[in-house]
């Protein structure tokens, strides 16, 4: 394992949460200290599904609230969020990252979230 090991990343800690809502299965991964200030307090939702946009945001689940849709965005990629290095001073940020179709034509949706209070994190 150490000859993968890449100095230039932190390992990442998080509690994943994982439920059905509405008949559809969520995950929930709430990171977890230590790890870089970007993903202190964050939490990410996240499905496989075929329902559209609008179908699916019946079945998010009340209890969150759904802070923007992160599905594309490179920032919140695994490889991009475990950088040790701030983004603008790092030639290793990943800017092409693109979600894919899973083999059945499942779409993956990925959101920043936050409990219904408005609280992010594990409290």
């Amino acid at each position: 394992m150490l000859a993968q090991c890449d100095n230039s990343h932190n390992t990442i800690y998080k509690k994943r949460r994982c439920f059905l809502w509405n008949n559809q299965y969520f995950q929930l991964d709430i990171y977890k200290e230590p790890c870089h200030p970007r993903c202190r307090g964050l939490m990410l939702l996240e499905t496989y599904t075929t329902l559209t946009g609008e179908e699916l945001a019946k079945r998010l689940p009340s209890f969150l609230r759904v802070e923007k849709e992160v599905t594309a965005d490179p920032a919140y990629s695994m490889y991009n969020l475990s950088l040790k290095d701030e983004w603008q001073n790092s030639r290793k940020f990943n800017k092409a990252f693109t979600p894919t179709s899973t083999a059945n034509g499942c779409d993956f949706f990925s959101g920043r979230v936050t409990n219904g209070l408005g609280e992010s994190g594990d409290h």
